[in-house]
């Protein structure tokens, strides 16, 4: 990868060298990005230090990614903008409640984890066949 090089700083990462006046300098850096310096050769991040998650923050992440996937699997984006877009009230209503309570669930970490499944199986009950 090229690094665009101006004054120290990193103003640009590209895949090849292209022709400006600034210093372009070929790495094998994975880990790099604009704003960060090239310093006598070497890599300096100027990233500002990210704050630790608490356990409840790692909770709330994960729930969303669990919420995020369930909704997606039921109504996938263009399945949800087809239904807003027919508009068959009951169609909108059913999707909406849903994605409102599974949106609910991931916010509230009080709640049970498997809350979701109880969610999942009222609106899309699983049949026993």
């Amino acid at each position: 990868m090229w690094l665009q090089i101006n004054d120290d700083l990193i103003v640009g990462v590209h895949s090849d060298e292209c022709e400006t006046s600034d210093i372009w300098i070929e790495t094998d850096e994975i880990d790099v990005m604009a704003g960060d310096s090239w310093v006598k050769g070497k890599l300096k991040k100027n990233r500002p230090e990210q704050p630790s998650l608490s356990e409840e923050q790692v909770l709330a992440n994960s729930r969303r990614l669990v919420a995020s996937k369930e909704i997606k699997s039921k109504y996938p984006e263009w399945n949800q903008l087809n239904i807003l877009r027919k508009g068959e009230p009951d169609c909108v209503k059913s999707m909406g409640s849903f994605i409102d309570e599974v949106r609910a669930w991931s916010n509230n970490v009080e709640l049970p984890d498997d809350k979701i499944d109880i969610i999942v199986n009222h609106y899309f009950p699983k049949s026993d066949k």
